[in-house]
This record gives C-alpha cells, structure tokens and sequence, in this order.
C-alpha cells in the first residue's frame, strides 16, 4: 500500500488535538476516497474509526 502525501496534515496547527482531529479527517477522506463512495460522510467514518470514542465523556473514577 502506497503513501499517499496529499492526505496528511501539511500545516502548522495550534495544538494537538487539532493535529489529531486533522489526521482523522484524513484518513476518512483517503478510506471514502479509496472505496469510490464520494456520498459518505466524514464524521461518520470517524466515527468509525475512533469506535465512537473521540467526543465520549471521559470515565468518572
């Protein structure tokens, strides 16, 4: 499997959750991309790949 540069974060970001958030944009823009299913949406393909873990609260302890 190629790299495909043109994916990847290519700016400067204020910190590092932009930094993530960016790169999981990414990559559900490069998986919708790769499946030919331009109609799919981006934060449901997130969504996905995080497991619906990235805006879940965080475990009360």
């Amino acid at each position: 499997m190629a790299l495909d540069a043109d994916a990847l974060p290519t700016r400067e970001q204020p910190n590092t959750l932009a930094y993530a958030v960016e790169a999981l944009v990414a990559a559900a823009v490069a998986g919708r991309d790769r499946r030919d299913s331009p109609d799919a949406d981006v934060w449901s393909r997130i969504t996905v790949l995080t497991r619906g873990q990235l805006l879940a609260p965080a475990p009360a302890n």
